[in-house]
């Protein structure tokens, strides 16, 4: 009697398996299935919301005429390509292609990146719109914004190739091509953690500026939505793979995989379905007439939640130039 055992899961986990534990001890048997089926089925989902994202801001240009929606369309583009290249790995087994396997590692590492590099210029354009406010015009913004966004990894993978022979990508014990350690450490941990440093403090400099725009008329569900939306956009949800050692490592792998496989959906749901000049320039396309008049507008002192940074950064430029103007004083 033979019996066959299979270990060919793969989950988000072990693309940030920062402290090792993953490779060396694996987790519970049943954790590992569950983890597997939470991200393949996650990323299947974020993979299609995507892809209609794309498209939606794709067919209409209207929607990428400022800088955040361009930031954001170029996003969206790196974490389709790393959704895409997570779900053409679920085929890998022991007989693939080591060409192949290194090939589809270094892309989805890549593309990764790229997807941490965006969300990073994300959060200075943040900085630039809502903290620092004046005295921000740089030349040719967004093309030094494509040439960090885009540029930037691939140094990274660039020298993640280099040494060692291009034997820093392949085949890991869990049945998936990626990158194998240390090389994972100076290659993709430590840009990520210095992102997400980053990103963490422009986020809590950017939650003390939407308490003080809040007041008593201030929807909670409203700045809670904001604040959500802010945290999926700087991808502050890659801080959970940091979190996983000791007795609650499974506990973050879980959260980990559940909210990162699903990013792509937070982005969908908030920037496309509950985007007004989303849903009415479908509208249009589909020949369905929209009362703006109807449209419901965010009360006094209340933060629009989809629009996220754009609405809070014309509100509180709107705030310091009040402040600003100069006060007339008439003689008696």
């Amino acid at each position: 009697m033979s019996v066959c055992t299979c270990n060919h899961a793969t989950n988000f986990a072990l693309l940030m398996d920062v402290y090792g534990q993953q490779r060396q001890a694996s987790t519970d048997a049943t954790d590992d299935e569950v983890l597997s089926y939470i991200s393949h089925i996650g990323c299947a989902i974020s993979f299609v919301a995507l892809l209609i994202t794309v498209l939606i801001y794709t067919m209409f240009s209207r929607l990428r005429r400022d800088e955040p929606s361009k930031i954001l369309y170029n996003m969206c583009w790196g974490l389709l390509a790393f959704n895409l290249c997570f779900l053409l790995g679920l085929a890998i087994n022991d007989d693939t292609d080591a060409v192949w396997c290194k090939g589809l590692a270094a892309s989805m590492h890549y593309s990764l990146l790229a997807a941490m590099f965006w969300m990073a210029v994300n959060a200075y354009h943040m900085h630039l719109s809502l903290i620092r406010v004046f005295n921000t015009y740089i030349d040719n913004f967004y093309l030094k914004c494509a040439l960090a966004g885009w540029g930037s990894p691939f140094i990274f993978v660039a020298i993640t190739l280099a040494i060692n022979k291009t034997d820093n990508y392949g085949l890991i014990s869990s049945h998936l091509c990626w990158i194998k350690h240390p090389a994972i450490y100076y290659g993709l941990i430590a840009p990520v953690a210095c992102i997400i440093f980053v990103n963490c403090i422009v986020f809590l400099k950017i939650l003390r500026l939407i308490e003080k725009m809040s007041t008593t008329n201030s929807s909670a569900i409203s700045n809670f939505r904001a604040t959500a939306s802010l945290f999926i956009l700087l991808g502050l949800t890659w801080i959970f793979a940091f979190c996983a050692f000791g007795k609650f490592r499974i506990v973050f792998n879980y959260l980990f995989a559940i909210f990162n496989s699903i990013q792509g959906l937070f982005i969908f749901t908030f920037y496309c379905m509950l985007k007004q000049e989303v849903v009415i320039s479908l509208k249009k396309l589909c020949n369905i007439k929209s009362d703006d008049s109807k449209a419901q507008k965010p009360k006094a002192g209340e933060i629009s939640t989809m629009s996220t940074y754009q609405e809070i950064s014309r509100a509180s430029t709107d705030q310091d130039s009040r402040q600003l103007e100069p006060k007339v004083v008439r003689k008696k």
